[in-house]
């Protein structure tokens, strides 16, 4: 079994692809801590799109991980393989829907100097809102190309003329149950926990469950939208 990523951009050539062989199996991705290399991004260099929210905060982010393809062996095209490559260089919908309900509905000061995590980040819109509103975020991504193609440039954007964002933040790739054991071993828990389009595979739904269990503050409080 293979797949295949595609990006399209007025100067891209459709044709070319980036082609990955996988196994019918899946596994299970071991987790890691992922550092930024180089802490700016040219804006200017950069296709990305933007939303503005009701309080007026921008958020931008990567235009090209809407634009993609992938093709399974057989020629289909689908927006993930569970256990291969989980959806994040795709915005999903409810993405939108829990920056929005976040904006809307939770004040600056509930969000303000508590720890966030972000499970399933991909382009991480909710995370971004927080970090923007002076929390200390963790994104978390399946796939690790994810978290270094498209979280870390989103987290540049948020952070461009603002360096000491960057200090605020960390990124992690792998497995949930992987995960859970790295946290465990740094004795990590969070004030805030966001999900957003994470609960489509069943066999997941466990280590989902445990993750949120065993790494939530006493007093912590978690928005998944499914």
């Amino acid at each position: 079994m293979s797949f295949k990523f595609s990006f399209f951009s007025e100067e891209s050539d459709a044709d070319q692809n980036t082609v990955v062989p996988t196994n019918e199996a899946t596994t299970k991705e071991d987790a890691r801590e992922i550092f930024i290399k180089g802490d700016t991004l040219d804006s200017e260099k950069v296709n990305y799109a933007q939303i503005k929210l009701v309080d007026g905060l921008l958020i931008k982010y990567i235009q090209e991980a809407e634009r993609h393809v992938i093709t399974d062996s057989s020629g289909c095209h689908t927006d993930l393989i569970p256990g291969v490559y989980e959806g994040g260089r795709k915005t999903w919908e409810c993405a939108y829907i829990l920056l929005d309900f976040l904006s809307e509905y939770i004040s600056a000061d509930e969000i303000a100097g508590r720890s966030v995590l972000e499970v399933g980040c991909g382009s991480s819109l909710p995370g971004l809102y927080c970090l923007a509103k002076g929390a200390c975020v963790s994104f978390q991504d399946y796939n690790k190309d994810v978290i270094e193609d498209i979280t870390i440039p989103n987290v540049q954007l948020t952070c461009e003329g603002n360096s000491k964002l960057l200090e605020r933040c960390k990124f992690y790739s792998g497995d949930w149950e992987c995960f859970s054991e790295l946290l465990c071993r740094k004795q990590i828990k969070y004030d805030i926990m966001l999900a957003s389009e994470t609960l489509y595979n069943t066999e997941s739904y466990s280590k989902l469950h445990n993750l949120f269990s065993k790494h939530i503050a006493d007093d912590g409080v978690m928005y998944p939208l499914h």
